[in-house]
């Protein structure tokens, strides 16, 4: 359990001083054994910790605490266990950050209540709208908290079956149009929309929603995104034999997730990330990173390694110039995140991020480049060529040379 003398000794928090006309950053703390994101699973308290650390120090706007997972064929949570949880993650926020905003991911009227007895303002984020527990509705009308309502028919267990729509995107606007009209009238006055993605929908419904994003802003509220299924190789396998495939496929399925399963070959070789900063003209490559486990770990959990110990000179030299190409062709100005494998001596692109990744700062730190920093003013329209770090693969790393660093 989260130390009691830390819990007793937090201040409660008064209001909630959240800008909703501006974008903000919620991070999602799930302090469950069994949400959407393996990665975003934090049962215990020192999970959950270090996952606060880590939004905080990359500056979320809010954090987002639940402890009831609405994943399709999810166990069902007793309301005391629940609030264990809830308690256990806004106790953790309240600690390591007393100051920054936690909403309440529960469709609950009694845990919403605890929570904001215990630890004062807090947001309420409900899956649910108020379908599945009126009172919840009543409990941010008298605390004057913010209130996101969210698109949903039926509830986690039974709510993949439920996605017939003739206009999805008419048929969320219009029930949200409805909705808020009630949640005003029973006195909630701050009222965020969420669509509900991947909830009672299927995916080509959810791109159509997306699409129609704009008519759903039209009403007036602030409107809350957050993706249905994520990053992090959430569910990969690599299967060997036909007996295998039948066992995944058995496993996927039992979850009622309405998802495609993509397949694809899978190879056993190096896997490389490049960080690269583009001004839309020229490139510059201020580092190459090599994985040190085998191709397939999720690149927020490996360990990478600076400079590549297993490059010879004609690989790097396809590095830069596949980079080069890459980052130009997207007309992405500022920073580009390639990850690469090589597969007996061929190079191959696994993705393109057009942003920065976990490798900036160390990189940055080795090889005295301030990414960030000159990627910001390559946004801002100044050349690559005038900033004093050259085009091009970094002096510093030009074959293997500067130190090393281990990520």
């Amino acid at each position: 359990m989260w130390p009691s003398a830390t819990v007793d000794s937090v201040m409660k928090q008064q209001e909630i001083n959240l800008d909703f006309s501006r974008r903000q950053v919620m991070t999602i703390v799930n302090v469950t054994p069994d949400s959407f994101f393996a990665g975003s699973r934090t049962p215990d308290w020192l999970d959950v910790e270090r996952r606060v650390r880590e939004a905080v120090e990359a500056g979320a706007s809010v954090i987002d605490v639940g402890g009831y997972s609405s994943r399709p064929g999810a166990d069902e949570v007793s309301p005391e266990e629940e609030w264990r949880r809830v308690d256990l993650g806004v106790g953790a926020v309240r600690s390591l950050s007393p100051d920054l905003p936690v909403s309440i991911d529960t469709f609950r009227s009694s845990v919403a209540a605890r929570a904001i007895h215990k630890y004062g303002k807090v947001i309420i984020n409900d899956i649910s709208a108020g379908e599945l527990d009126p009172l919840i509705v009543d409990v941010a009308a008298e605390h004057d908290v913010p209130y996101v309502a969210m698109h949903m028919k039926g509830d986690p267990r039974t709510m993949q079956s439920m996605t017939d729509y003739r206009d999805i995107v008419a048929e969320v606007v219009d029930y949200f149009r409805e909705r808020t009209a009630q949640l005003r009238e029973r006195g909630v006055r701050r009222i965020v929309v969420d669509p509900g993605f991947g909830f009672a929908k299927t995916l080509e419904q959810n791109y159509e929603l997306l699409r129609g994003l704009h008519r759903l802003a039209e009403l007036g509220y602030p409107v809350l995104l957050r993706p249905s299924y994520v990053i992090g190789g959430q569910n990969m396998k690599i299967v060997h034999d036909d007996a295998e495939v039948t066992t995944y496929m058995q496993r996927i399925l039992a979850q009622g997730i309405d998802n495609p399963v993509l397949v694809d070959k899978y190879m056993m070789g190096t896997e490389l990330e490049v960080d690269v900063i583009s001004d839309g003209t020229d490139v510059l490559i201020p580092g190459i990173m090599e994985h040190i486990e085998r191709a397939g770990v999720h690149s927020g959990d490996s360990i990478a390694v600076y400079p590549p110990y297993n490059l010879n000179d004609m690989m790097t030299d396809k590095i830069v110039d596949s980079s080069r190409k890459l980052a130009l062709a997207l007309g992405t100005k500022g920073l580009v995140n390639i990850q690469y494998l090589i597969w007996e001596n061929e190079l191959y692109v696994i993705e393109v991020n057009p942003r920065a990744s976990r490798t900036v700062p160390y990189i940055s730190k080795v090889t005295g480049v301030p990414m960030v920093d000159v990627a910001s003013r390559v946004m801002l329209g100044a050349p690559l060529a005038g900033l004093g770090y050259g085009t091009g693969l970094h002096p510093a790393v030009l074959r293997g040379q500067g130190a090393g660093v281990l990520v």
